[in-house]
């Protein structure tokens, strides 16, 4: 597609970008619906709450973080669109079959195939949405598009606390099979509509080369990589440790609310969900153009400051959510810590997109995805919950595991986002 047409069919792109986003709000939903339902989980298949951290976080990241790489890469040099479609029917049909888990190992194998569907997502529709929009709206559709994967992100808690409670009242306590188990059907089945839609409905555009170099293979991408000093690994890690506690957060916070300050199930879903919500769309939106004014002001040093000062403030907020005294203090703490911490990963994925050459930038942003699940994901909610099970307190336990795990993420983040300023303001100077 040449710039002409793309200009010429704006609906076209609109449209697309409006599935693409959809499906990122469900990938959400899928994921996270797990931490609303722990404890009749746990009762129901005999599993304790390190096991879950593993389910939810490690046994999701590991395979999401394998799987990243490879499909990013496909997405670079096969149809987009049939990815994204093939790989949202496995995540969905994962999330319906997860209902039916009998053991902690079924609904183990379930979260590789959800982990394994979602991992294409993002890096294939960021390249397909590259494609589909004109420069000058690329920044504008891609900040669209991420601020819809954080709304899904928060909507998760907030859809699955209603979701909860529709099918509560006509699923009694008794019923043979429980709510929990009816809740992951009703998330998972949207996703496989959405995909047809998607199959049927848009078109796969043709790719843009312009201003890069073709890639022939994986080693022109290490080569590109090493090219940039610590660029790639500073801003990819310092991502990572930044989610490190917003992944144990978001795994453990509705429990914490219902342990630690008594709050029920669908109040602890409804407000953390709105907090949460605040917090990843509000940053989203925000921080990203932030920095985008910065760079447009020629304020490079400025911006690269802005990423560290933002994960120092972030994740010591969050670390101090267990410490306070009520659960409008913990909800108020974290929407703010929250806040800095969605916004600026997203600053940093959306930067690059036009730094990245065209024919590497999904490989590239599966790397950083990568980064997010191994540390964040893969290791924030299990490495919690272990810290907490050395703790007396149960009902506090949780907390002084949220707290370790902000502090590590602290010095983490801020050392890697640091290391990589200078060479991430000399290439903004470049855009």
């Amino acid at each position: 597609m040449n710039t002409a047409e793309r200009e010429a069919t704006p609906a076209r792109a609109w449209f697309a970008l409006a599935l693409l986003s959809g499906l990122y709000v469900l990938s959400f939903v899928d994921r996270f619906m797990l931490a609303l339902v722990i404890d009749p989980l746990k009762h129901d298949l005999q599993i304790n709450d390190l096991q879950l951290g593993v389910l939810f976080g490690t046994a999701f990241a590991v395979f999401y973080g394998a799987s990243s790489l490879p499909l990013g890469r496909l997405a670079d040099t096969w149809n987009r669109k049939a990815l994204i479609v093939s790989c949202v029917v496995l995540w969905s049909a994962c999330t319906v079959a997860s209902a039916f888990a009998q053991n902690f190992t079924t609904l183990a194998i379930m979260r590789f195939g959800l982990a394994i569907g979602e991992a294409a997502l993002v890096p294939a529709a960021l390249s397909l949405i590259s494609d589909l929009f004109p420069e000058r709206r690329r920044m504008l559709a891609g900040t669209i598009f991420s601020t819809c994967g954080m709304a899904g992100a928060a909507s998760a808690y907030l859809l699955g606390a209603a979701t909860l409670r529709l099918l509560g009242d006509y699923l009694s306590s008794g019923s043979a099979f429980p709510v929990w188990r009816a809740s992951l059907i009703a998330v998972g089945l949207p996703g496989i509509f959405l995909a047809a839609a998607l199959a049927v409905l848009i078109r796969e555009p043709e790719r843009s080369h312009r201003n890069n170099a073709p890639t022939s293979s994986m080693k022109d991408l290490w080569r590109h990589i090493r090219s940039e000093g610590f660029l790639y690994p500073g801003l990819f890690l310092g991502a990572g440790f930044m989610q490190l506690v917003g992944y144990a957060m978001i795994a453990w916070g509705p429990t914490m609310l219902q342990r630690q300050y008594g709050l029920s199930a669908e109040s602890a879903g409804y407000g953390f969900g709105i907090a949460n919500f605040i917090a990843a769309v509000g940053g989203t939106l925000t921080i990203p153009l932030v920095l985008r004014w910065l760079v447009t002001a020629r304020k490079f040093n400025l911006a690269t400051a802005m990423l560290a000062t933002n994960a120092l403030c972030g994740t010591f907020l969050i670390s101090i959510t267990p410490m306070l005294e009520s659960s409008t203090a913990f909800l108020i703490a974290f929407a703010a810590g929250g806040f800095l911490l969605a916004g600026t990963t997203n600053a940093i994925l959306l930067s690059l997109q036009p730094i990245m050459p065209s024919t590497m930038r999904a490989t590239l942003t599966a790397a950083a995805l990568i980064c997010v699940s191994s540390f964040g994901l893969g290791f924030g909610p299990p490495l919690a919950a272990a810290i907490a099970g050395m703790g007396a307190d149960k009902a506090s336990a949780l907390g002084l595991g949220i707290s370790v795990v902000g502090v590590v993420s602290l010095v983490g983040a801020v050392l890697c986002l640091t290391a990589s300023r200078k060479r991430l303001a000399k290439k903004l100077a470049t855009v």
